[in-house]
């Protein structure tokens, strides 16, 4: 099983717009919370634009 990084995921997210619970599984726990934090944000800041999904630092 390949891993993915948070930052993998969350460009993965920006390009299509979509991941699949199979991608989160793969994620460590501190780079699952990172993804879900972005996608929080994104949620609630960005009116759903995938464009202004930030990376995490």
């Amino acid at each position: 099983m390949a891993k993915f990084s948070s930052d993998d995921l969350i460009e993965m997210i920006k390009d299509s717009g979509n991941i699949s619970l199979s991608d989160l599984k793969k994620l460590s726990l501190k780079d699952l919370e990172k993804v879900l934090d972005a996608l929080r944000f994104w949620c609630v800041y960005s009116d759903g634009d995938k464009k202004k999904i930030k990376k995490n630092k």
